[in-house]
């Protein structure tokens, strides 16, 4: 039956028209939890996720409500320092056909909101990181704790770092939805790059 539950969950990645996509992916799949891997991934710069790279993570499958859960595996890379947009470019083919659905869409940004507000508190966090630090080094050798200290030290530079960018990208409106009008897409706010001479 998991695997019965996969196949139906890879179909309904490749429903073409989104509104029928929506509902047969929440059928398979548990869409808040999935919401929240996503919104997560992004918030702590997971690069190496599923979400963002296809990769470092487990499925779980619920017998009882027939729907499978992706969950976090390997996290090892996190505050890369890639600075991820809201929105970054999906490479999870569950969750670009997710992220292209409007409720799949909406579901990612509440989570994204409700977890910056939980868990993107610089101090807190540094505080946590420093209790932990001081709980470790006296198990340390000397050359051990310099190499944890100056490891310490930039992890929490890079959490300060990427909680002062998910503030400013919070303070930003969300990014609307392109609207054809006659068939033409006007811009705005449109700034070219490194156009050729």
């Amino acid at each position: 039956e998991a695997t019965a539950a996969l196949a139906a969950l890879n179909a309904a990645c490749h429903e073409a028209d989104p509104a029928r996509r929506w509902t047969a992916l929440s059928a398979r799949l548990d869409t808040h939890r999935f919401a929240t891997l996503l919104a997560g991934e992004v918030l702590l710069e997971h690069r190496d996720g599923y979400g963002l790279a296809r990769n470092n993570y487990r499925v779980h499958w619920e017998a009882r409500s027939g729907r499978l859960t992706l969950l976090p595996h390997g996290m090892d890379q996190l505050f890369v320092e890639s600075g991820f947009t809201r929105q970054p470019q999906m490479a999870g083919s569950v969750a670009r056909a997710f992220l292209e659905t409007a409720p799949g869409r909406q579901a990612y940004a509440e989570r994204w909101e409700q977890l910056t507000h939980r868990w993107m508190n610089a101090a807190r966090l540094t505080d946590r990181l420093t209790v932990k630090i001081g709980e470790l080094n006296p198990h340390l050798t000397p050359p051990e704790r310099r190499a944890f200290l100056a490891e310490s030290e930039d992890l929490i530079r890079r959490i300060r770092r990427r909680c002062e960018q998910v503030a400013t990208q919070h303070q930003e409106p969300w990014p609307s939805t392109a609207r054809f009008e006659d068939g033409t897409l006007r811009l705005a706010h449109w700034t070219p790059l490194h156009p050729p001479e």
